[in-house]
This record gives C-alpha cells, structure tokens and sequence, in this order.
C-alpha cells in the first residue's frame, strides 16, 4: 500500500552510441499517488430548535475518502434564525478522519406552527491536487413554536400556574384541617 505522495523512480538506460561506445544514463519518471476526498456533515445529536430559543448545535464533519482535504473552512447558514459563529475554520482532515465543532442559533421568534428548517452548510476545501473544492450540504431540522416546543418539552407554560394553585390549594386544606385538630385537643 502506497502514501498518498510524489514518487520518483530512477531509470537507467544502457545503450551503444554509432561509435560503439557504451554509454549509461539515468533518467527518472515521476509517478503521484492521489486519492479522492469524500467530505460530508451531520449533526451529532438530534435537537430540538423553538422559537425564540438559543440552542448549542454540534456537527461532525467527515472526510470518507483516500485523499487529505487542507485548508478546510465550513460556513453554516440557517433560513430560521442567526447563527451565532456561521464561519469556521477546521484546517487539515486526514483520510477516514472526523471532526467536530459546536455553534450557537438563535432560532426567530416569528415561528407560529411546527415546520421543518434547513440548516446549509458550504464546505470549503483543498483537495489532493490543490484544487480548491466547494460542497453544499443542507441538513434538514425540525423547528417548534413556543407553544408546541413547550408541549414537545413537557413545560407548558400553564402546568406551571396550575401547579401554583394546586400548592395553594393544599396549604389551605392543610391550614384548615390543622386549626380541626388543634381545636379537638
């Protein structure tokens, strides 16, 4: 199994030139040993994104291939809310190598219904050949309201002043029922 490199190879070539002297020279034949960069991103956990909410968002960027991607820079985009760091730098990804990194998305507030969102992320690279290469990858998310995420999360807004009402309700009942047996004594 060969590097992914520049070989040179010598080659010697021996021969008689028309006065009959044998003569040798050396040459040398380059050969470059390349491999195919296979970039790809996914978010390493599912998340839950409500509007109005900041949520700390981490991808895992893959590089599949045989070649080694350089200079390497992913800017992420998101057609629901502001990404708090969109561009990031993540430099060389050597082949069958992962990284990853985190960002923060301040999701709008304007969301009223459950829909999906695309998060877009352009992965800038340099291939084996120093070419540089552009990947666009859309990442698809599922986006809540307030009211529906409060429902999704288990903390509707209302079960918190209905369980005001329900401590309140049970301090009186105890209070009541405390003074009854104080006065039967």
């Amino acid at each position: 199994e060969a590097d992914l490199k520049n070989y040179t190879l010598p080659v010697k070539v021996t021969y008689r030139n028309s006065s009959g002297a044998r003569t040798e020279e050396t040459s040398y034949v380059g050969f470059k040993i390349a491999g195919e960069v296979q970039m790809d991103l996914a978010l390493k956990e599912t998340i839950i994104l409500i509007a109005g909410n900041e949520e700390t968002i981490t991808f895992e960027l893959f590089n599949k291939g045989a070649g080694k991607a350089e200079f390497t820079i992913v800017n992420i985009d998101a057609d629901f809310g502001v990404i708090d760091k969109p561009k990031q730098f993540i430099g060389s990804l050597e082949p069958n190598d992962v990284d990853s990194f985190k960002t923060l998305i301040k999701v709008n507030t304007d969301i009223v219904s459950r829909r999906k969102g695309i998060l877009t992320a352009t992965l800038e690279y340099q291939d084996t050949d120093a070419t540089m290469k552009t990947k666009i990858i859309e990442l698809p998310v599922q986006i809540y309201s307030a009211a529906d995420g409060a429902a999704k999360l288990g903390t509707d807004p209302f079960s918190g002043i209905i369980n005001i009402i329900l401590l309140i309700v049970i301090v009186i009942v105890g209070w009541k029922g405390y003074k009854k047996y104080i006065k039967k004594k």
